[in-house]
Formats: C-alpha cells, sequence, structure tokens
C-alpha cells in the first residue's frame, strides 16, 4: 500500500478493500461492516487518546455513519460520498494533536482502554487452539511480531508484561486452574511489572491499567489464601504456593510502588482504610466468632467432643499439606498454625465452659478431649520450633492454656461447697425441727 504500517488505520483500509461480493451474502457484509464502523467509534470517538470534542464536525459525521451503517450497508465504492465522509472523518480524527491541529503521528487505536483490549486479542493467539493451556513453541516469534504494532496502539514494554502477567492470570482460570505452570508465568511478569512500577513519573494511564489489574488478581488469589483449606487440598496443595506468590507480588506493589505514585485505596464506606487484606483479615475474625457461637437450645457436650476430634484431623492436615507450603513465607508455619487452632478451640471451650455449673460425667469427657487436643498441638508446636534457641517454649507461653485439671478442681471445689452448704441446711432442718418438737412435748406436759 506503500504506507507505513503505524499510519494505516486498518478498519477503514479494510472498508476500502473488501468489496460485498467476497462475503457469502449481504448478510453476512453487513455484520462485518458494522463491526468495522463499531471499532471506528470506539477508538476514535468513545475511547481516543486524545480527547474529542463533541461538537467537532469530524466527530459528528462519523458518528452519524456509524448510526446508518447500523441500518442497511453503507457503500463503500472510491467514489461513493458516504466513503469519501467516512474518510475525511477518520483522517481529520486520527491525525490530530492534543491542541487540535495536524499532527505526524496517527492516533486510531491507542486510546485506553481499547488499545490494551485489541492487544490481549493478539496475545491470546499464542495459546494452542488445540490444546488451549499450551503455549506455542513459536511465542517469541509472535511476540516479536506484535511488537510491531506497538506504535499504531499506543502500547510500550510497561503496559505489554502488565498484559503479558493479565493473559497468563486470565488464561488459567479460564482453563479451570489446572495447568500451574500458568500461574507461574504470571507470577513471573509480575517480578517485571514490579521493576517498572519502582520507575518515577508513571504515565496515569499506565497507573490506571496497573491498579486495575492488580486490583481483580489481589481479590482473587487472598480469596482462596484466606480460604484455603476450602481451597485446596493434598493434591493441589502445590498450586496453592503460586497463588500465594501472586497474592504477596499483588499486594507489594500496591501497597509499595502504586502508593508512591499517588494511588489510593478506598474501602466501600469511602474512608482512606487498609488493603482489602487487612480488611478480610478483620471480616473473617469477626465471622469466626460468630461461627463458634453456641446456642443455648443445643446440646453442646457432644458437639464439643466430636469438634475436638475434628480439630486434631485438621491440625494433621495443616502440618502435612500447608505448612511445606507456607514454609517459604513463614519459619514456623506448623507452630504459627498451631497457635491459631489452639486460639479458636479455646473460644469455644472457655464459652461452654461459662455456663457450666456442675461436675458431671459429660464435662468430663469434654474437658479429656480439650486436653488431649492441646497436648497434641503442644506437640507438633514443638517439633516444628525445636531448631529455636528456647525450643519453641516462648511461643508455648502465648499460648492461653485450657487448664483442664485447674476446671476440674474448681468445679469439684464448688461441688464439695455446694454439698457442704446442703449439709449444713438440712442439720439445722433437723434442729430446729428437733427444737420444736421438744418445746411442744414440754408444754403439752406441763398442761396434762
Amino acid at each position: 500500500m506503500g504506507k507505513r504500517a503505524e499510519t494505516i488505520i486498518l478498519p477503514l483500509e479494510l472498508l476500502r478493500q473488501l468489496k460485498p461480493s467476497e462475503f457469502n451474502d449481504a448478510r453476512e457484509y453487513h455484520q462485518w461492516q458494522r463491526r468495522q464502523l463499531k471499532i471506528l467509534e470506539a477508538t476514535l470517538l468513545l475511547y481516543p487518546s486524545l480527547p474529542v470534542d463533541r461538537q467537532n464536525p469530524a466527530a459528528i459525521r462519523l458518528l452519524e455513519i456509524v448510526r446508518a451503517g447500523e441500518i442497511k450497508p453503507i457503500d463503500t465504492s472510491k467514489n461513493s460520498e458516504a466513503m469519501r465522509n467516512l474518510c475525511n472523518s477518520v483522517i481529520a480524527l486520527a491525525w490530530r494533536s492534543s491542541g487540535g491541529a495536524s499532527t505526524e503521528v496517527c492516533h486510531w487505536a491507542d486510546g485506553y482502554p481499547v488499545n490494551v483490549h485489541l492487544y490481549l486479542a493478539l496475545l491470546h493467539s499464542i495459546f494452542d487452539l488445540r490444546e488451549e493451556t499450551v503455549v506455542l513453541d513459536e511465542v517469541d516469534e509472535l511476540v516479536e511480531l506484535m511488537k510491531k504494532t506497538w506504535p499504531s496502539l499506543g502500547i510500550n514494554r510497561m503496559i505489554h508484561n502488565v498484559c503479558f502477567a493479565w493473559l497468563f492470570f486470565k488464561h488459567y482460570i479460564e482453563t479451570g486452574q489446572n495447568e500451574p505452570d500458568l500461574m507461574c508465568a504470571a507470577v513471573t511478569m509480575l517480578t517485571e511489572v514490579a521493576n517498572d512500577a519502582k520507575k518515577p513519573d508513571l504515565e496515569a494511564s499506565y497507573v490506571r491499567l496497573l491498579a486495575a489489574v492488580l486490583a481483580v488478581m489481589q481479590r482473587w488469589a487472598e480469596r482462596r489464601v484466606l480460604d484455603y483449606h476450602e481451597c485446596f487440598d493434598k493434591e493441589t496443595a502445590a498450586s496453592m504456593e503460586h497463588i500465594l506468590s501472586l497474592a504477596v507480588s499483588t499486594t507489594k506493589i500496591i501497597g509499595e510502588d502504586l502508593s508512591n505514585s499517588g494511588m489510593v485505596f478506598v474501602n466501600h464506606d469511602g474512608e482512606v482504610g487498609m488493603t482489602p487484606s487487612g480488611n478480610r483479615i478483620l471480616e473473617n475474625g469477626a465471622a469466626l466468632d460468630e461461627s463458634m457461637t453456641i446456642k443455648a437450645d443445643d446440646e453442646p457436650r457432644n458437639i464439643l467432643v466430636q469438634l475436638a476430634s475434628d480439630t486434631e484431623e485438621l491440625a494433621v492436615f495443616e502440618k502435612e499439606a500447608f505448612s511445606p507450603v507456607l514454609r517459604k513465607w513463614h519459619p514456623l508455619p506448623t507452630a504459627a498454625a498451631m497457635v491459631a487452632i489452639h486460639s479458636c478451640f479455646g473460644i469455644v471451650l472457655k464459652q461452654y465452659l461459662a455456663k457450666v455449673t456442675s461436675l458431671t460425667t459429660e464435662l468430663v469427657r469434654v474437658l479429656q478431649s480439650a486436653g488431649k487436643l492441646e497436648k497434641l498441638l503442644v506437640q507438633m508446636l514443638m517439633e516444628d520450633s525445636s531448631d529455636c534457641e528456647d525450643g519453641g517454649k516462648e511461643i508455648v507461653r502465648q499460648m492461653v492454656a485450657y487448664e483442664v485439671d485447674s476446671v476440674v478442681a474448681n468445679l469439684l471445689r464448688n461441688w464439695m461447697e455446694e454439698r457442704l452448704r446442703i449439709g449444713k441446711e438440712f442439720l439445722n432442718r433437723a434442729k430446729e425441727t428437733e427444737v420444736r418438737f421438744a418445746s411442744a412435748f414440754v408444754q403439752s406436759f406441763i398442761k396434762y
């Protein structure tokens, strides 16, 4: 065509070159033509890189042509007035500067977010159509070809890195989260993104794109990390490492890099607050307390015995399945988990004991189960912290002991005191009865 690639307005060129005779029927051609006109509307009117005055004559003409094209196909022959008006309008809008004058740079598809959507559609071609989780061997060559679109789409390497990270993340989810390599690739690209985000004077469009992408990634990852027992099992625990890396990376970029660029995260109440992870931790803590509340109408003794047994299984599963993964981020993951589990069960036990007034066989079973659980948790904690200088004693001191023996002793003492009180009452009543009987007998004897 004798033009530089970055100066070709592709939808307009396609409308010029392709004729109705090259399609199966008029309906198919009309649908195709409408798509090209919609692309021009989106790139030049709805999301232009340079703001467009709605009273701009070229903008008005283009909008009229797009609306007319929705009803019936416009005549795109070389000498048609509609095609001439379309070309003049598109060229006038595409070859503008920020001041409204003409320029040597073509701005037809570099407005955010249309440019990003178009570029993501190109990037998606790196995946094999037959095996959707497989990246083609020619990926490097394909990416090099895609780089030729950067001037037209307003893409640079920093935006490319964000789009590439999003592409792998999105494809991992869309393909059923069965290919850990896709998530690993997303995390790897976030390393490049983190380096880019540290650069000074970031463009506003880049910051908007990065903030939007990171927010979605962070929310998705944190939901799974904060509820990892529901989202992962022994078979999928390995993928948890990549998702945890994603959560850590996104939170770090948002907290350290984007905050320096002036980005402020606002909570749902409109107040500047902590990161979403902080809010969720508080919400989960409140939900945990609520879920552990035992209703007065329930039969809590059997529930607590079963809960203690289930908690033992949970602790063992935590140690075997998740601690090896979490050790990358925490030196003592099992110990930390045991402290949390011990505290959670302690909330339930304390609530139950607050309603207990006497020592019963059922209560003894509950306390025995709690004592057994506590010994198991402390044992696993000590094993995990055996390499510490104090062997984990400092961590154990952070745990509020259930004090099962003390509870039994207190209840037994209360039981004995109650029995003594009842015995004294019976004795006093017997004495009073005996005195009244003796007095009545004496009076009756005197009368006699």
